[in-house]
């Protein structure tokens, strides 16, 4: 089925708004106020937490290249380790950034069992508890490149030196991965929260408004939805920002809803004639004939715990914006697809 919502079919621009629309702006305008407050005070909780959450990220900028000057400088002062053997050590941790398969438990078992025996065949002691080291460090293939360590007599010591610092690398990128992971979500707290009370269009990157609320929806996203993504280079566009990231929440929220928390999310920006268009698609059950026609009226919901003012505010917001909503449904797929007249000045 195919519904297509524009400024010449919507419910007719000119007539007396009906007593549920009324109500429904009044209800807009309420949560428009408490979204600036939110915005005002999220702003506030934001300068807080970037704060310490810049000398994190810059302590762990500094863990990694004091780790990098410790290699450099024991490496040539460690006699007990020959240079070629150091080397071959920074060689290892090198390739352990970037690691070449990832197994199943059940296949790391099996790695560790053949890795013991590999290491008893030899004659190495303690051939399990290295076995378990090597597991653990993602080292399950080509040994013979590390013979000259294995048979070194500090074996187990240089072993230690490289589990303890690759474990400080690991550390640190992990650090540095969750601060960037916090630094995001204030990013798209704020500007999920902020509204924009001067009426101006403002020119901004769509994808950014996208992103943001994927962003704030990842807690429900990461049980059970795939999303794929595809954006292409859009320059940016004239718009009401803020309002227009509403458009985003609303109909993502309702894929999420409709898939019931499982299934697959795809969203599409592209450029189309003198467009910029937003496809939001999901693989849920679909939107009935019925529902097909009233979806877009106040205070109707498919969802009892919705408000049934979600579509009602896109299409709102979208009339606002001279902009098209085509829907195509149907078993196993719907697609939302926002197409917003590019301006060139405002």
């Amino acid at each position: 089925m195919h519904f297509e919502l524009n400024n010449s079919n919507s419910n007719n621009n000119n007539a007396e708004p009906t007593k549920e629309e009324k109500l429904a702006d009044e209800f807009s305008v309420i949560q428009a106020k408490k979204n600036n407050a939110m915005g005002v005070l999220m702003a506030g909780i934001a300068h807080e937490i970037n704060t310490p959450l810049s000398a994190i990220k810059a302590s762990s900028e500094n863990i990694s290249l004091s780790l990098k000057d410790f290699i450099e400088k024991i490496s040539n002062e460690n006699s007990m380790i020959r240079n070629e053997e150091w080397q071959l050590i920074t060689k290892i941790l090198s390739d352990l950034e970037n690691p070449k398969e990832t197994l199943s438990t059940r296949e790391v078992r099996a790695k560790k069992k053949e890795l013991a025996k590999y290491f008893s065949d030899k004659g190495i002691s303690e051939a399990e508890e290295i076995a378990e080291i090597f597991t653990g460090l993602g080292i399950f293939q080509d040994l013979i490149q590390y013979e000259s360590l294995i048979f070194n007599k500090n074996f187990r010591n240089i072993l230690d030196i490289i589990k303890i610092l690759h474990g400080i690398r690991l550390k640190s990128s992990t650090i540095e991965y969750s601060s960037g992971r916090i630094s995001k979500i204030v990013k798209s707290l704020k500007s999920f929260t902020q509204y924009d009370q001067s009426g101006k269009m403002t020119l901004i990157d769509i994808s950014e408004g996208v992103e943001t609320v994927l962003t704030i929806y990842h807690n429900f996203l990461k049980q059970g939805i795939e999303v794929i993504t595809n954006y292409e280079p859009i320059p940016g566009i004239y718009c009401y920002s803020d309002e227009l990231i509403q458009v985003w929440i609303h109909l993502i929220y309702n894929s999420i809803q409709a898939m019931n928390g499982k299934g697959v999310l795809k969203i599409d920006i592209f450029s189309l004639n003198e467009d910029v268009c937003v496809s939001v698609e999901d693989n849920g059950p679909g939107i009935s004939e019925d529902s097909l026609s009233k979806i877009f009226d106040p205070f109707y919901a498919n969802n009892p715990k919705g408000s049934g003012l979600g579509l009602y505010v896109t299409k709102k917001i979208l009339q606002k914006h001279n902009a098209v909503l085509e829907l195509d449904t149907e078993p196993g797929k719907t697609r939302f697809l926002v197409k917003i007249p590019v301006l060139k000045s405002i």
